[in-house]
């Protein structure tokens, strides 16, 4: 083996290396892309969820449906939501939770509907942040679960 083709072999070992790691670095890029897609769509169910509990509280005197299960809550929407996907998280699988304290509570009684969850995933996504919606049909992406709370 020549001098030249030792010398070249550093290089071509740095060529691959740099190859590579580009290749991962838009592989994570793609990856973080298409979970924030997934954030988006999550929050979006959450929001038409609870839409569909505001639609069913205006058809049953104000009260807002059963909220003990994923099940329960689920059985009472199915006339409003219809989608079964809508009720759990698309990037997990894992159903939203309804606001037990909630369940079958006059929407009247809910002082500040803009600061109280109605729906939220309990499993975070990669970015370790979880879809919310609030009873005034908010949603948002938090950091950290909100209390189960009604005021």
């Amino acid at each position: 083996m020549t001098a030249i083709h030792r010398a070249r072999r550093p290089i071509l070992a740095l060529a691959v290396a740099l190859v590579l790691f580009a290749g991962v670095q838009f592989r994570n890029t793609v990856i973080r892309a298409l979970d924030g897609g997934l954030g988006v769509s999550c929050m979006s169910d959450a929001k038409q969820l609870v839409v569909a509990a505001q639609l069913y509280a205006q058809d049953n005197d104000g009260t807002l449906p059963p909220c003990s299960s994923a099940t329960e809550f689920q059985a009472a929407l199915l006339t409003y939501a219809k989608n079964p996907r809508q009720y759990n998280c698309c990037a997990t699988g894992v159903p939203f939770q309804a606001n037990p304290r909630l369940s079958r509570l006059k929407m009247s009684k809910v002082q500040t509907p803009e600061l109280v969850w109605l729906v939220r995933e309990t499993v975070p996504h990669d970015d370790q942040t979880y879809a919310v919606a609030f009873a005034d049909g908010n949603a948002k992406r938090l950091k950290a679960l909100p209390r189960h709370s009604v005021e």
